[in-house]
């Protein structure tokens, strides 16, 4: 229950402030809601869920398998600059947020618990 909040906000919340820095980011592209682009918002959310999992079972090593299972699916996208550039951010941005967000409330609740 503790960490309830914390897959909360790892789902939509994140999902959408990601998108609102690919807004900014490519301001004069469009945006693509196809069916490819709803797969990688999945694909993103479970990628966190999974990622800060691994965190807070203290199982850091194991979120490079998570990553690289993620790339080899995206392999031969992958040369396609403009792609592997978008693909690169979006992957360390959902990163980052997870990495900051889990070790933030593991760090909380240890305070208090």
């Amino acid at each position: 229950m503790n960490y309830g909040l914390l897959f909360v906000l790892l789902l939509d919340p994140t999902a959408v402030f990601i998108k609102k820095i690919f807004a900014f980011i490519f301001k004069n592209e469009e945006t693509n809601n196809s069916p490819s682009n709803n797969a990688g918002s999945i694909i993103g959310k479970l990628e966190r869920i999974i990622t800060a999992i691994l965190l807070l079972g203290n199982q850091y090593s194991v979120i490079g398998l998570v990553l690289t299972a993620k790339s080899i699916a995206r392999f031969k996208q992958l040369e396609d600059k403009d792609f592997a550039e978008k693909y690169l951010i979006g992957t360390l941005l959902s990163l980052s947020i997870t990495l900051i967000s889990t070790l933030l409330i593991k760090y909380v609740l240890s305070l208090y618990g």
